[in-house]
Parts: structure tokens; C-alpha cells; sequence
């Protein structure tokens, strides 16, 4: 991880989910050497646990998760199944690159969307940007992010 981006997400509690451990082994590494803490499920009901007890400032979910899908998650979290966390900033993080899995992402709740493969950089900088712009109460802003790097 450059210098540049660590301690970029300083006092951050991020929530990861992602069923493939070396993507979640590689998203706890950038972020916690950014500063964040950080945990990891690699299952839908294990985030949902995490999701009653825990406090999150962001939550990163990936779609194709086995059993269920992230969708499910991100729409059980918007409906407001997890008392207070409804407007959690929600970012995919996702091989799932087709424009149909990201309209359907952001359709879900999703604030922004990040393809992998990811540059350390681009996710930090997403973060930070959804999660300031949470706590200035405009966390409704959308943006999507190509693997190439550009916003859509």
C-alpha cells in the first residue's frame, strides 16, 4: 500500500463482505494499513450478525456471494432491517462488471460500485469520499467505477 493513501481512513469501522478469502485478506491489508478497523464476513448471515451488534461507518459488499446474494444484503440493509444502519454508505465492490449488475447494485441501495480488480488507491479514496459525504448527510450520491478507472 503507498504512503500516500495510509492513515487516509483513521477511525473508520468498515464492514467487508466477500465470500473469497484472498479478496478479504487483500481489502483487511489496504484498509487496516489505511487506519481502519475492520472486520470481515464472508457470508451474508455472518455480515447480518455483525450488522445487529456492530457499529459500521461503511459497509463494502461483493454480489456473487454463495447462499445469497450481496443484493439481498443491501436491500435488507436499506429497508432498515438492522435498526439505525438504513443509511449506511454501501459500496460494492464486485467482479461483477456488466452494466445489468450494476444498475441492479444501485437499484438495490448500493452508493457507489467498484469493479475488481481495484486499485488500493481508487478504494480508499471511495471510501473516504462516501463516508464524508455520509456524515455531511448527503450520502445519497451515486457514482459508479469502471475497472479502468473512470466514473461513470
Amino acid at each position: 500500500v503507498e504512503q500516500s493513501i495510509l492513515q487516509r481512513l483513521e477511525g473508520l469501522s468498515i464492514l467487508a463482505v466477500d465470500d473469497n478469502p484472498t479478496t478479504c485478506q487483500v481489502l483487511f491489508d489496504i484498509l487496516t494499513a489505511a487506519g481502519a478497523e475492520v472486520k470481515v464476513a464472508k457470508r451474508v448471515q455472518e455480515a447480518r450478525e455483525f450488522l445487529e451488534r456492530d457499529q459500521f461507518d461503511i459497509c463494502l459488499v461483493d454480489l456473487a456471494i454463495p447462499g445469497e446474494s450481496g443484493l439481498v444484503l443491501l436491500e435488507q440493509i436499506r429497508r432498515g432491517e438492522f435498526i439505525g444502519k438504513e443509511s449506511i454508505p454501501l459500496l460494492v465492490v464486485s467482479g461483477c462488471i456488466f452494466d445489468r449488475d450494476r444498475d441492479q447494485a444501485m437499484l438495490s441501495g448500493a452508493n457507489d460500485f467498484l469493479a475488481k480488480p481495484f486499485d488500493p488507491s481508487e478504494l480508499v479514496e471511495s471510501i473516504r469520499e462516501l463516508t464524508i459525504s455520509s456524515a455531511l448527510g448527503s450520502a445519497s450520491r451515486v457514482r459508479v467505477t469502471t475497472a479502468t478507472g473512470g466514473a461513470k
